[in-house]
């Protein structure tokens, strides 16, 4: 029996003796921990009673299928193709130890409905949200001892990496019996249910008001959707650890981490510096102005010379068929001018990297 131990997450004190099998709740808190390889004082059940006790504490792992040459290889793309890292990320960086770990994961489910509003130019507008959401964290973004605080910030509440046909073990064996076999270490720690909500509304919210694409004029900007959670949840039952890869570097005093599944291979978060001129200049690469100003000549000027001034109608007729033809092909030749002045910048910008 251990005694004095504490909840990871508020640091209260937990009592073994009222344990569920492996799984200690917090009364604090409620936050489940997984007591592997401890002695609860529960040995004496029957046997029945311990295995209809045992199927609480099945868990879904996912078995690893990049291996750390790949994701070397994977790290390295990154680093080759990304356009907005600095030319001197080679001279200047210098990597630390991969880390392997599974890490605990919840996948929520449930509806998000109402809208997103903000004033512009005095002129109210409102975006309408109405959609079911299905998303995967990581059940420990608070709390874990793996997750660098840098990855924390940079990852989202509501990433999706699904694997698939995930396999079923029991915690002891997987903890004592498969984990040292693939050389992952087990993170099973994790943070209060309510706090993963709180946590996924703030990554909704910040989300649909970015997608809603709100002008930089916009005030008074207000996300008003409403969360509503599918309540068939088990924190116990619904626990899938998945592997991860974490690498961490230091660019320049500043440390930075990448963090990929082991699984499928995609990208969970990462953490990179980047050249701000070279990214104020991308995003400054849009549809240009004087294709904006040509448009709105043509649209606007004919119909305002036939409302206030001597233009017929039958005129204004033949400046509009040739305009409908004319129009689509300026806004082609201005998006590929666009694409193209992009492609050079981001070329440039890998040639100086490599040399």
């Amino acid at each position: 029996m251990i005694e004095n131990l504490k909840c990871p997450n508020c640091g209260g004190p937990l009592d073994t003796a009222k344990t569920e099998g492996n799984i200690a709740v917090c009364p604090w808190c409620g936050n489940k921990l997984l007591l592997s390889g401890l002695s609860t004082g529960k040995q004496d059940k029957k046997k029945d009673e311990e295995e209809d006790d045992d199927e609480n504490f099945q868990l879904q792992y996912y078995r690893p299928q990049l291996t750390v040459e790949q994701f070397e290889a994977k790290c390295q793309y990154l680093f080759d193709n990304d356009p907005l890292l600095p030319d001197d990320i080679f001279r200047e960086i210098n990597f630390k130890e991969i880390k392997r770990v599974f890490l605990p994961t919840w996948v929520f489910r449930g509806k998000a409905k109402g809208s997103i509003n903000w004033y512009e130019h005095d002129k109210f507008e409102r975006r309408a949200v109405d959609e079911y959401f299905v998303f995967r964290t990581v059940a420990n973004r608070t709390s874990s001892g793996f997750v660098p605080d840098d990855l924390i910030k940079a990852s989202k509440a509501f990433e999706l990496n699904f694997a698939t046909d995930p396999e079923t073990m029991w915690c002891d064996e997987f903890c004592e019996e498969y984990l040292p076999s693939v050389d992952f270490e087990l993170d099973d720690t994790m943070s209060n249910l309510n706090n993963q909500h709180r946590l996924f509304r703030e990554s909704m919210n910040d989300l649909y008001i970015r997608s809603a694409n709100i002008g930089q004029s916009a005030k008074t900007i207000a996300c008003n959707v409403e969360y509503k959670f599918d309540e068939e949840f088990d924190e116990v039952d619904d626990t899938e650890y998945v592997p991860f890869y974490i690498i961490g570097f230091n660019y320049k005093g500043q440390d930075y981490h990448l963090m990929s599944d082991a699984v499928n291979g995609s990208w969970f978060s990462y953490h990179l510096p980047e050249d701000k001129q070279r990214k104020k200049i991308l995003e400054g690469v849009e549809f240009p102005n004087w294709a904006v100003i040509l448009l709105m000549v043509i649209y606007i000027g004919p119909p305002l010379l036939w409302i206030f001034g001597p233009l017929k109608f039958t005129t204004l007729l033949w400046l509009a068929i040739p305009a409908f033809i004319i129009i689509p092909i300026i806004c082609w030749i201005a998006t590929e001018k666009a694409k193209e002045k992009k492609k050079a910048i981001i070329e440039n910008a890998k040639k100086a990297r490599k040399q």
